[in-house]
């Protein structure tokens, strides 16, 4: 009930949960995509994701940096556009130097949204409820990851495999072209530090 009456972390959760569905559209048969689109083989495509790996490291050093760049309603809102376009670049160029850049800026993006998200919830989140109310959190966010992955191996059966990182893009452009005036709005208050102490710490 907490959760569903904050809203902005309520509006958080449910854009959590679209891009974790949505992002397993393409997820879902990357294997597939890296072998029949981009032509690679197994040492390829592990190199893929150790590329992933690696941009979601520099995410952790420079995720502050952003959020204080842009502050932190405006960076989740970057955020947020960069994964959409960052979803339609393979669908549309479909080589495996973007494939690449996208799967770096992906993690560097991602984390810098988790950071600024982790620490909300930190902040905003009462002590005794910290548990629950993360636990719902976490559901509604991940929790949508197996339907993106029906969803998705819909899509490649039916309309062919870069249509997965289309239709991802475009559903994420419109969430957050919807989703966006509320995210700033709310953000600005609830993100301000004289306006959200920060609870005792939680172990």
């Amino acid at each position: 009930r907490w959760l569903a009456k904050h809203r902005l972390l309520r509006l958080l959760a449910v854009l959590l949960g679209l891009v974790n569905m949505a992002h397993m559209f393409a997820a879902s048969v990357f294997a597939k995509f890296a072998r029949d689109v981009l032509g690679i083989g197994p040492r390829g495509f592990g190199l893929l994701l150790g590329v992933s790996a690696a941009g979601a490291i520099v995410g952790g050093l420079i995720g502050d940096r952003v959020a204080k760049l842009f502050g932190p309603a405006m960076a989740l809102v970057v955020s947020y556009a960069m994964f959409a376009v960052l979803d339609l670049l393979p669908g549309l160029f479909p080589n495996v130097a973007v494939v690449v850049v996208a799967g770096t800026l992906m993690s560097v993006f991602g984390t810098t949204w988790n950071v600024i998200t982790v620490s909300l919830r930190q902040r905003l989140i009462p002590p005794e409820l910290f548990g629950r109310v993360n636990s719902v959190y976490r559901f509604l966010g991940t929790g949508s990851t197996s339907i993106g992955a029906v969803i998705g191996g819909q899509l490649a059966y039916r309309y062919g495999l870069r249509a997965t990182y289309l239709v991802s893009g475009v559903l994420l452009l419109t969430a957050l072209a919807v989703a966006a005036p509320t995210l700033l709005r709310y953000g600005r208050i609830y993100m301000a530090p004289e306006r959200t102490p920060a609870p005792p710490s939680i172990t």
